[in-house]
């Protein structure tokens, strides 16, 4: 059975991800990447994933969405912690791993509190093989 998985990252790198996933588990997983929230958004509202994977610390950017409480400029500190919570507010938790990646141990371990382990966490640096386990042990 495929499984479709969102990587929502600012970095460039981390499309890396996308082409070793794709490549090493014989075509079971499908990628699709986001490199702004406002593109992470317009997927996660297209289509359902099994694993959404959020880099935590995501720069600010400018835009809006059609629901009036996720509306957001560019004062706000908008980072991966708003996909979570864009997420967790219409239910998409129930259906999809999120796994959040961080640096910063302290700072995961508190969003995964907060959030009543409905989501999970990668901490970084981490390796290709850990990500395609968590992602082989979704159901």
């Amino acid at each position: 059975m495929n499984k479709s998985v969102l990587i929502i990252d600012d970095e460039y790198r981390a499309k890396f991800l996308v082409k070793y996933l794709e490549e090493f588990s014989d075509s079971r997983i499908m990628v699709d990447f986001a490199q702004t929230i406002k593109e992470a958004i317009e997927l996660i509202e297209s289509k359902i994933y099994k694993v959404i994977l959020c880099d935590l610390m995501m720069p600010p950017e400018n835009f809006y969405i059609s629901d009036k409480e996720f509306v957001f400029n560019e004062e706000d500190n908008f980072n991966g912690k708003k996909i979570i919570e864009y997420c967790v507010n219409k239910g998409i938790e129930k259906e999809t791993k999120i796994i959040i990646t961080s640096g910063s141990v302290t700072l995961s371990k508190q969003l995964v509190e907060n959030y009543n382990h409905a989501i999970e966490m990668l901490v970084k640096p981490f390796s290709c093989d850990e990500l395609l386990e968590k992602i082989e042990n979704t159901h």
